[in-house]
């Protein structure tokens, strides 16, 4: 289900859904300094049911003058990781595999890249089946953060900043990806840019019992944190507890954090998922 709503304060978009996998939603909050510009907001996410797989994520538009179409590559994004990553994710998951090859790793970012250069293309007017980078695609730029999952494995896959965090039975938290140490302040990769070696980080777990939730974030939340990941850490349990309560509450909160920190765009897609059926050990690696 999907709902796209003008607030008295701020624009937001929502997206939920529910299965045999969990359950879980995405939201998009127009943050305080784009309310006081009247700027849209650039941000978009996603959570839904794709065949048998949950797939959820979040694109943070650059939103800059250089970046005026952000809205629509961040959109696109997410539109077209989909299918890709539900493909990818079915092939490993019944070959069993635990570990991603560096030649597929970079696969899977191109094709990402060739399917999103062709929408905005499409966007801009240009009739093409050429995927290849031309510099009008600066516009749209946007980061991508994506998960995958079925029933026996979840990918996992981020181009630029934001965090993938996963939160375990105990409460305990961790990173699916270590810090990019390339990625500080507003310096950030892009899918605008055009292909590079060791950009983006991929990696495929398997399920386990003791997965609680899935967070994926764009920056938003932890820019108004001072940046720091320990502390940003703390609002997975928070969440958990406020699992009960109206969606709305969440958003609200999300607009609040905007408006007392950088007045930023803010997204976030969490999935909350049933028993898993497998257990083992995890592969985590960058392309």
């Amino acid at each position: 289900m999907q709902d796209t709503t003008d607030s008295c304060l701020f624009t937001h978009t929502l997206t939920t859904e529910q299965s045999n996998l969990g359950k879980g939603f995405a939201t998009s909050i127009q943050g305080a300094r784009h309310v006081r510009d009247n700027t849209v907001c650039q941000d978009a996410s996603i959570y839904c049911l794709y065949n048998d797989t949950i797939c959820f994520g979040v694109a943070d538009g650059h939103g800059d003058h250089k970046h005026a179409l952000s809205h629509i590559g961040s959109r696109l994004a997410l539109d077209v990781a989909i299918p890709i990553l539900y493909s990818v994710l079915d092939s490993i998951s019944g070959e069993g595999l635990t570990h991603l090859p560096t030649q597929l790793k970079h696969s899977i970012e191109k094709r990402i890249r060739w399917e999103w250069n062709l929408g905005c293309k499409k966007h801009l007017g240009i009739s093409s089946s050429d995927g290849s980078w031309i510099p009008e695609l600066v516009q749209f730029g946007t980061t991508l953060l994506m998960c995958c999952q079925n029933n026996t494995h979840s990918l996992f896959f981020q181009l630029g900043d934001g965090d993938i965090a996963l939160m375990n039975a105990d409460d305990t938290v961790s990173f699916i990806f270590d810090e990019d140490q390339d990625v500080t302040g507003t310096v950030t990769h892009s899918l605008c840019r055009p292909f590079e070696e060791d950009i983006s980080q991929i990696c495929v777990q398997p399920n386990r019992p003791s997965n609680r939730m899935i967070l994926l974030s764009t920056d938003g939340i932890r820019d108004c944190l001072q940046g720091d990941r320990e502390r940003f850490a703390t609002i997975l349990p928070w969440l958990v507890k406020k699992s009960n309560e109206p969606i709305e509450a969440t958003q609200q909160w999300l607009y609040k954090i905007s408006n007392s920190g950088n007045g930023d765009d803010i997204s976030l897609a969490i999935h909350t998922p049933y028993l898993a059926q497998t257990d083992g050990e995890s592969t985590n690696g960058n392309a």
